[in-house]
């Protein structure tokens, strides 16, 4: 490195002239900043260690993802949104409310989108990363579902019916939802791989075997 060699220099030619305990001041200040921009360089450079980790979905076949600390502290946050949010819980045809998850799906579209927004771009090159895959879970899976389902049921609540009960698409709109739930089950596991989450189909357990959500904001 010769950033050391260089501050000592440009130290020693200000000061050539005043003196040693000029030249003693100035140095010792120069280290300090020596010090101070090379323990900045290390903590950016420590989140820019990209590492490659492969993980097998079921449902998207293999992937092997770009990931460094950034990526892993952004993967925990989207896997914790989405394996407590009822996108993860079961909606049995006797208990629960549709408006409830299809506005807690609402939620976690904006949570995720947020939460991206958090991050630098990727230099993943062709190799899949974890903002391309949370994308892919918005455009491909919640964006079709609450833009199809969501206009449906404001249509139905606007006509002064008082229990969802009595839609008649409500048998068709709960299976449209498990089948997106099980797809967004997948991306829940692949979040917490990517986290570096030990067992992860424990802890997904754990978060639905718990008490039933209704409903999450």
């Amino acid at each position: 490195m010769v950033m050391g060699p260089a501050v000592g220099l440009l130290a020693y030619e200000v000061t050539r002239q005043a003196g040693a305990v000029q030249f003693v001041i100035v140095f010792t200040a120069a280290s300090v900043l020596l010090g101070l921009i090379v323990s900045v360089l290390q903590r950016r450079s420590a989140g820019l260690v990209l590492r490659d980790v492969t993980i097998s979905i079921p449902e998207f076949s293999r992937f092997t993802f770009v990931v460094n600390d950034e990526h892993k502290r952004v993967a925990w946050i989207l896997f914790i949104e989405t394996a407590s949010r009822v996108s993860t819980q079961p909606l049995s045809s006797e208990q629960g409310f549709i408006r409830e998850a299809l506005t807690s799906l609402h939620s976690l579209f904006g949570t995720v989108r947020d939460t991206l927004k958090t991050m630098d771009p990727s230099r993943a090159g062709r190799r899949a990363s974890v903002e391309i895959f949370a994308l892919g879970m918005l455009n491909a899976e919640l964006r079709p579902f609450l833009s199809k389902w969501h206009p449906l049921l404001a249509e139905f609540e606007q006509s002064g019916a008082v229990n969802e009960s009595e839609w008649d698409r409500r048998a068709e709109c709960r299976k449209d939802l498990e089948f997106m739930r099980q797809r967004i089950m997948a991306y829940c596991r692949a979040f917490g791989e990517l986290a570096g989450v030990e067992d992860v189909d424990e802890f997904f357990e754990e978060a639905v075997d718990g008490d039933e959500v209704d409903g999450a904001d």
